[in-house]
């Protein structure tokens, strides 16, 4: 992969991001927001191969096989038509079984229903049900904007026109976006009806698409209080078990973890914070102890999310936005796409990092230049080191940039 080029044109979408929000021309928001996301809509996706994977499943699903129990090559033998072997040829896990939840599976298996032995059918099927979910989470920051009297044009606006968000959503087909929309609808539904059973089979179908929202589980339950949170928890927990049971039994959530845990005790990517405890692990033991440390950063994480959850004093939005960087600073995977759930929380608070972090994440793509991918520390360090200065200097470089933007307004 070219990167250099990538990351200058990615850079100048920065500029132009920047230059609708602060230049105060942000207008026609629906219009342009879909827009640049239709530009996607027929190219095959070229940051990211985990789609081959979604596609896979969904075929499976459509033919009566059980995603959960078969590894893709162990049965790719069973498959006679190009289709198929497209699909295995490319995707990135082969020799493990799927970690997708039950909901994330109905998706792929409309894709797999309609697509028929097309490639780029099943990816344009894919990318207009996730087109679909963004237009609901723009209907839903302009509803819960409007009900916390925020000024809905201007936090639209940082969702719509953000480049990672379109390109990682509608480019590279991630599911991400679904797991937003569930979120918002979910504290949407609580804060404006008080529904409390509807907020949490919500919560539950994004908990069903990606399982990291569990994190949000303890916080939701402190803030309803005893009573309501215990119901909203027992919802969340029958929502997922009801899909699970359907689609699953228990040799597949066997494979399924199994999957899991060979994926935490083998796969680093952009981990800031790993990196730098792996370097002293190295140095002490004279090996890579992600095998052993697994646990430990499981349980320091746990530690910080309970301590938020029931300690923190600052507002709903952005206890669950600290509680997903205590996730995100101790996890050894952080692909750019996880960026979206925080960021998209994040435009409730007054903070900004996960913006800028947005535009940083995307120096990760330099270690696709070589195949296998390869990283670059030092590439890594530039991205954590100017994320940490910007959280450390927030308030001083937006106050500098607001000057700046003044005096070039008046010019």
């Amino acid at each position: 992969m070219c990167f250099y080029p990538l990351f200058i044109c990615y850079s100048l979408l920065f500029v132009i991001y920047g230059a609708i929000i602060y230049g105060k021309k942000s207008g026609h928001i629906w219009f342009w927001g879909i827009l640049f996301r239709g530009l996607f809509l027929f190219s095959i996706p070229f940051l990211s191969d985990d789609f081959y994977r979604f596609l896979w499943d969904g075929r499976l699903l459509v033919m009566g096989l059980d995603v959960y129990q078969y590894l893709p090559k162990d049965i790719i033998v069973q498959f006679s038509g190009d289709y198929m072997h497209t699909l295995f040829r490319n995707m990135n896990s082969p020799q493990y079984y799927s970690v997708y939840p039950p909901f994330n599976q109905i998706l792929f298996s409309i894709s797999g229903l309609y697509a028929g032995d097309k490639l780029v059918y099943g990816v344009l099927i894919m990318r207009i049900l996730i087109l679909v979910f963004e237009m609901g989470i723009f209907v839903l920051i302009t509803q819960l904007t409007a009900f916390l009297k925020k000024d809905s044009k201007k936090i639209l606006a940082l969702y719509a026109f953000n480049p990672l968000i379109i390109i990682e959503l509608s480019g590279n087909l991630h599911f991400e976006g679904l797991v937003l929309f569930c979120l918002l609808l979910s504290w949407f539904i609580w804060l404006r009806y008080g529904q409390i059973i509807l907020s949490a089979v919500i919560f539950g179908l994004a908990v069903s698409t990606k399982m990291i929202p569990l994190i949000l589980l303890p916080f939701v339950f402190n803030k309803l209080k005893y009573k309501n949170g215990f119901l909203f928890s027992i919802v969340v927990l029958a929502v997922n078990l009801i899909l699970i049971a359907y689609f699953m039994n228990l040799e597949d959530f066997s494979n399924m973890n199994e999957s899991i845990r060979l994926f935490r005790s083998k796969f680093e990517y952009n981990a800031g914070l790993w990196y730098i405890l792996r370097y002293f692990g190295e140095l002490f033991t004279g090996f890579n102890i992600l095998k052993y440390a697994g646990p430990i950063l499981s349980l320091f994480t746990l530690i910080g999310i309970l301590f938020l959850s029931f300690k923190s004093r600052f507002s709903f939005a952005k206890t669950c936005l600290y509680i997903y960087l205590v996730y995100l600073g101790f996890s050894t995977t952080v692909h750019p796409w996880y960026l979206i759930v925080p960021l998209g929380i994040s435009l409730f608070t007054e903070t900004r990092m996960m913006i800028f972090w947005s535009f940083w994440v995307f120096l990760s793509y330099y270690a696709y230049r070589f195949s296998p991918v390869q990283e670059n520390l030092f590439v890594i360090a530039v991205e954590y080191i100017s994320i940490a200065i910007f959280m450390v200097f927030e308030k001083q470089i937006r106050a500098i940039g607001n000057d700046f933007i003044d005096k070039y307004s008046s010019v």
